[in-house]
């Protein structure tokens, strides 16, 4: 399994339902892609938050980043943001 963690500094008045029905949105899109698990955004604090999207496979979150994920980033959250999305991927390898 492998996941993207996309560390994001939201602006100050940004309404957490709204980026809720966002990601729910999102994650029905992309439900029917070929290896995806799930997605998740973290509330880290009021202005903070982090969204985890997983794969089963690398090529397919890579596919999925390029091709579906990163247009849907710029048209649905960049207005939220107050500063560059720290993103990292990584490969799952223990789990507890």
């Amino acid at each position: 399994m492998h996941i993207v963690i996309n560390r994001l500094k939201f602006k100050a008045a940004t309404d957490w339902n709204e980026l809720r029905a966002k990601i729910r949105a999102f994650g029905d899109h992309v439900r029917a892609e070929p290896d995806f698990i799930s997605i998740e955004l973290l509330k880290i604090d009021e202005v903070t938050g982090a969204i985890l999207v997983r794969y089963r496979e690398r090529a397919s979150l890579d596919r999925a980043s390029a091709e579906i994920a990163g247009p849907w980033f710029a048209a649905n959250m960049r207005q939220y943001l107050d500063g560059p999305a720290d993103r990292v991927v990584g490969e799952v390898v223990a789990t507890g």
